[in-house]
């Protein structure tokens, strides 16, 4: 049988940090549109699937050619896991044959086609279980500290002999961008992390995760600096 790609874009109606985020207007279009955009123009899926419960997410996956897949109420909550519902999603019979998939979030809609294609080239090279987008620490977490159950303040790197900052190991953070995984190895493990793991390192500018209104602003700022440039900038 070939070989099935499908893109997966997970965009639920609820947000309690930024309410409607995934249909709020960024530099003019819906936040959704930016990552349905992106899908296509990777031009390699089969198809792209939008998973969710917002009749105006549906209604914008289907004006973009993409398979809406309406999801459960019971599938759309705060507490909602993503394992169910990329289980849900390959239960249904279009999916139970896809082969490998990627995930992209709505929320980071920096992340371009390039992006999926040169994932997607890493997975095929290093024959990768899964490829995960990630980007360095802005701050590296050796000079971190965490509360242990006792109540005292612990060093994250105790234990651990340390040089010169600049020799520290490089660490790096899933920045949500870009998920590829082996739909059969997915199923069997149901998480986005792998033995046999691949990384796609990103510039900070593409990893903006939004969360909140201070991610929503900081997102602005790197795509009038990145995309639209200086004059871009001056005119928006």
């Amino acid at each position: 049988m070939k070989a099935r790609y499908i893109a997966v874009v997970p965009a639920r109606a609820g947000s309690t940090r930024l309410p409607g985020k995934n249909t709020r207007p960024f530099f003019g279009k819906p936040l959704v549109t930016y990552t349905l955009e992106a899908a296509r123009e990777a031009g390699v899926f089969d198809e792209v699937v939008v998973t969710s419960d917002d009749p105006r997410v549906l209604e914008i996956a289907a004006g973009m050619n993409c398979r809406p897949l309406e999801r459960p109420a019971h599938l759309a909550t705060s507490t909602t896991k993503m394992s169910e519902v990329l289980v849900h999603l390959f239960d249904q019979p279009a999916y139970r044959g896809v082969d490998t998939f990627c995930l992209l979030l709505v929320t980071t809609p920096l992340r371009t086609a390039a992006d999926i294609v040169e994932s997607q080239s890493l997975l095929e090279r290093e024959r990768a279980v899964v490829v995960m987008g990630v980007s360095e620490f802005e701050v590296h977490p050796y000079f971190g500290v965490w509360q242990d159950e006792s109540g005292r303040w612990v060093r994250v790197h105790e234990g651990v002999t340390l040089g010169p900052s600049q020799f520290f190991p490089k660490m790096y953070a899933d920045n949500g961008a870009v998920y590829w995984c082996r739909t059969v190895d997915y199923l069997r493990e149901k998480q986005l992390f792998s033995s046999n793991l691949a990384i796609y390192p990103m510039p900070r500018w593409k990893s903006v995760d939004i969360d909140t209104i201070d991610d929503w602003e900081l997102a602005e700022f790197f795509y009038r600096k990145h995309v639209l440039g200086e004059k871009g900038a001056d005119s928006a």
